[in-house]
């Protein structure tokens, strides 16, 4: 299925770093970009009998930012070759996460920072989780704001549901592809069986004219995860595709999972479903 439409979301305090990385992508699906500006309402839970008066001044102020990034947005996407639409809205995170979920439910993909790292925040997460669990859209992580190359690309293979949901979300980047390589990527201990259905995985492929090879990590790094980073870089990958979070979020974020670590270690672009 062709990216029709793609979305990112913008929030005033992280700026507009990822809207470079989204307007390429666009330019490369020749896609409508949908761009929602987010701000966040500085609400103090302690204002006590004046709060109601004083509750309006943050929210003028956050309307005041998100009309700003707007402003900045719009001035930006006009200089570009894309068709675009900007959405504002101004919000608690949590509420932020569900006004952006309705606007990825009419989008084919995700554009979005990964939730993870240094300079992720709360609102990265909580956007990140709208789209993939909520809005149930294919997100791609981009590695930089450059034209991408996805000539050569990567699929981390399990044999798990997740795993081929990110290859149907794929289909359109495999097509266009030259070279496609699934990798498979269970510890040596979880593997009977598994080269089986990633040929089957292949044959699917196939079907839809896209010829993938079939590989196995080498198993020499100490995860799964910076096995599959060696090998996107031995294969000159440009995207690494993959099935988001076979475990559940929580356990993942606590005590870590290959999901988690790839969003934080992928070296190219990114690009996950559920």
């Amino acid at each position: 299925m062709p990216y029709r439409t793609i979305t990112t979301a913008l929030v005033d305090r992280r700026g507009t770093s990822v809207l470079d990385a989204a307007i390429e992508r666009a330019r490369y699906w020749t896609a409508h970009l949908d761009a929602c500006c987010l701000a966040e309402e500085d609400i103090d839970p302690g204002l006590g009998l004046y709060g109601t008066a004083v509750l309006v001044r943050p929210a003028e102020t956050a309307q005041d930012r998100v009309d700003a990034l707007a402003s900045a947005t719009r001035a930006r996407l006009a200089r570009e070759d894309v068709a675009w639409t900007i959405r504002t809205q101004v919000a608690l995170a949590e509420g932020a996460s569900r006004a952006f979920t309705k606007t990825a439910r009419y989008a084919d993909l995700a554009v979005l920072p990964a939730p993870l790292g240094p300079d992720a925040t709360t609102w990265d997460s909580a956007i990140f989780d709208a789209a993939l669990f909520d809005a149930h859209l294919p997100v791609l992580v981009p590695r930089g704001d450059a034209a991408p190359d996805y000539r050569r690309v990567m699929v981390a293979w399990n044999g798990s549901a997740v795993a081929m949901a990110a290859i149907r979300a794929a289909l359109l980047v495999l097509s266009d592809a030259e070279a496609v390589t699934l990798v498979v990527s269970e510890p040596k201990n979880g593997t009977e069986g598994l080269f089986e259905r990633a040929q089957e995985a292949a044959t699917f492929l196939s079907r839809h004219g896209i010829h993938a090879e079939v590989d196995t990590l080498s198993g020499s790094m100490p995860s799964i995860a910076r096995d599959l980073v060696a090998s996107a870089k031995s294969l000159g990958a440009g995207l690494v595709v993959m099935g988001a979070y076979g475990h559940s979020r929580l356990r993942e974020r606590l005590i870590g999972g290959v999901t988690r670590e790839m969003l934080d270690r992928a070296p190219v672009d990114l690009l996950v479903a559920h």
